[in-house]
């Protein structure tokens, strides 16, 4: 990744995450990033432009493994085993930026892009489930809501568990039944 990319990127989640605001404009983004505002639009058209590179950023290493893994379970592999052994690495990685991601103005964009890079993935690896008490789009809907709000969690806490203490908690969390837990 470029320098200049880095710096104006590091720069805007600084910014919201100091502001908990998104009207934070190109100037703003310069002047903290110590960049000129034709760098700025030599590698960005927008703040928009900004949001998207940072996603994908913190998402390429996330999808490649994904892309591993395309069939789901049919290559024997299960999504929580996947998600502990080689996600939860990865998040834990960035997870400065994804507590921004997950507790800022920006969540919303970031739980569109995730749904929308994700949902399909994860429907690949559901098991067979009776559709008469719960019905696919409910099943496939609630699992990754349910894992996006789990992941929100552990990266936004002041000190996160490590990707092997925070494995057991997650094993847990999925294993354990929704009335249980209330």
């Amino acid at each position: 990744m470029n320098k200049s990319v880095k710096k104006i990127m590091d720069s805007y989640l600084y910014l919201v995450d100091l502001h908990n605001s998104l009207e934070i404009s190109v100037s703003d983004i310069t002047n903290v990033a110590g960049v000129s505002r034709a760098t700025f639009y030599n590698h960005f058209n927008s703040v928009g432009d900004v949001i998207s590179c940072i996603e994908e950023s913190v998402d390429a290493k996330i999808l490649e493994c994904i892309n591993n893994h395309p069939n789901g379970v049919t290559k024997g592999i299960g999504l929580i085993d996947v998600i502990s052994n080689e996600i939860l690495p990865l998040i834990y990685e960035n997870r400065e930026i994804l507590k921004i991601l997950y507790t800022s103005p920006l969540q919303p964009y970031w739980i569109d892009y995730l749904k929308a890079n994700y949902s399909k993935w994860v429907s690949s690896f559901k098991s067979e489930y009776d559709c008469r008490t719960v019905p696919s789009y409910y099943a496939e809907n609630l699992t990754y809501l349910f894992f996006f709000s789990i992941i929100e969690l552990w990266v936004s806490k002041p000190v996160p568990e490590t990707p092997a203490e925070f494995m057991k908690i997650f094993h847990s969390l999925f294993s354990v039944p929704i009335s249980q837990l209330l």
